[in-house]
């Protein structure tokens, strides 16, 4: 009994700590989805031209930027990962590489297909995370000891 009564707190803490820690992570790809699915169906419809060679990929980037898509540094935030706020940061070289996730993106991508398919992953993901934001952890602690205890 004693255990039990010093054990809930600390276990309660790390459901805490897990519970923010997978909400990072559904939004962080939730917001990838999406900014994904965005770039590919403005490509697609001709609202950013890539293919054509016309433009540097500093008119790219700077083009990303005001059509409001996330840079790489502040989808990495959303994980909680270390961000330099140093001069740096700004330089050219890592500007131009703030988009590489989606100027990567395989032509193969381009396709009504995979443009349902990303929506349909970013409602789900988005389904998901509007409902691990309602689940208290005392909740996810009782669904894992139930799960636990059906496999016992």
């Amino acid at each position: 009994h004693h255990i039990l009564r010093d054990f809930y707190p600390v276990r309660l803490e790390l459901y805490k700590m897990r519970k923010e820690d997978l909400e990072r992570r559904m939004e962080h790809s939730v917001r990838l989805i999406g900014n994904r699915t965005k770039f590919i169906e403005k490509v697609v419809l001709g609202e950013i031209e890539i293919f054509r060679g016309e433009k540097t990929k500093e008119e790219i980037v700077q083009l990303l930027d005001e059509l409001g898509f996330d840079r790489k540094g502040v989808l990495d935030g959303i994980l909680g990962a270390e961000r330099e706020d140093s001069a740096e940061e700004d330089s050219l070289h890592d500007s131009l590489k703030a988009f590489d996730y989606l100027l990567s993106t395989q032509v193969s991508q381009f396709t009504r297909d995979k443009i349902e398919s990303l929506v349909r992953d970013k409602v789900a993901q988005e389904e998901a995370l509007e409902a691990l934001r309602c689940t208290t952890k005392e909740r996810m602690w009782l669904d894992d000891l139930d799960e636990l205890e059906a496999v016992l």
